[in-house]
């Protein structure tokens, strides 16, 4: 698996490492970039590579754990989202910053839930002057957008934080 991947002991092995989490760097945007930017210095040629391998620890650990989480993702009981039984749920939320979100569903005994998506991303300036409501709102679409994506159209539950949404109560009808 990821976590027993091979010390890395020169360039082709780095980029083999890379290469191999690569395709989980959609969903774990902003940690991916700011690991990457830390391991940069080591995709160059004239990098020294100590010759038991590239530690353990740090930025290529957290890379493994990263990569180990999202592969252990749950899987979805398509029939129990779509009969209503156990549907899809999302929540969707926004810093300012950024925005991310969880799609996740009920276990079959009812006692807690499966991840089934992360996302996220930063948001741009303009976004990030956007009020409360609307940055609450955004996180939400982006979330059902990702999801129609990688998991297709289903019925969700959308979630958020109710704080931002009943702080603008006159618009939804809150007091």
């Amino acid at each position: 698996g990821i976590i027993e991947f091979a010390p890395i002991a020169c360039l082709k092995e780095m980029q083999q490492f890379l290469g191999f989490v690569n395709w989980v760097r959609k969903n774990m945007i902003p940690l991916y970039s700011t690991i990457i930017k830390i391991l940069s210095p080591t995709l160059r040629k004239d990098y020294d590579y100590p010759k038991e391998g590239f530690p353990a620890e740090g930025p290529i650990r957290a890379l493994k754990l990263l990569a180990k989480h999202l592969i252990e993702l749950g899987v979805m009981a398509e029939a129990a989202a779509m009969d209503g039984s156990r549907p899809l749920e999302q929540v969707g939320d926004s810093s300012g910053i950024a925005w991310g979100g969880f799609t996740f569903q009920m276990r079959p005994d009812l006692d807690g839930f499966v991840p089934l998506l992360a996302a996220g991303k930063s948001l741009t300036p303009s976004q990030q002057a956007w009020d409360a409501l609307t940055l609450e709102g955004y996180a939400c679409l982006m979330m059902k957008r990702e999801q129609n994506t990688q998991l297709g159209h289903m019925a969700c539950i959308c979630w958020t934080d109710h704080a931002n949404w009943t702080r603008r109560g006159g618009l939804i009808g809150i007091e």
